[in-house]
């Protein structure tokens, strides 16, 4: 016997996500974890920054995840 366990949103999630689980016979077959977040084409918008500006300017893209955003960026650079 096979189930689908579906989470349509996760309150820890910036932006929308879910999460489609399926059993069979009681064991998990298949895991799907999606971020449901549109581009937001801020590689665009930076471009013409100095590159030492850059971790500064992505870490204020949002509230929640500043540390990646900086740390994303700064690897984008390296």
């Amino acid at each position: 016997m096979s189930k689908n366990i579906r989470v349509d949103e996760f309150t820890r999630v910036e932006g929308h996500g879910g999460i489609d689980i399926i059993l069979k016979d009681g064991l998990v077959q298949d895991v799907k974890f999606n971020i449901f977040e549109g581009p937001r084409f801020f590689e665009h918008a930076i471009k013409s920054f100095y590159y030492e500006k850059i971790p500064d300017i992505t870490r204020r893209i949002c509230a929640i995840c500043t540390a990646s955003h900086s740390l994303a960026s700064i690897g984008a650079i390296e």
